[in-house]
């Protein structure tokens, strides 16, 4: 992951990891499966990310 992809999926992270978590709280009751679903959310974010930039590079769309 570049380092622009790492910012910004910092900031999204910032921005929502929060509300995201007392959202499955809610659902859930549970804190720590809420803990583990925004880990799991954000790591699933991540690796969708890289596998865009990569298509994105086989494109030609990136250089």
């Amino acid at each position: 992951m570049d380092r622009q992809s790492y910012n910004e999926l910092d900031q999204i992270y910032r921005r929502y990891a929060e509300g995201l978590y007392y959202y499955l709280l809610h659902l859930s009751g549970s804190p720590s499966l809420s803990e583990e679903l925004v880990q799991e959310t954000f790591y699933r974010a991540t690796i969708s990310l890289g596998v865009l930039n990569i298509k994105r590079l086989n494109r030609g769309s990136i250089k």
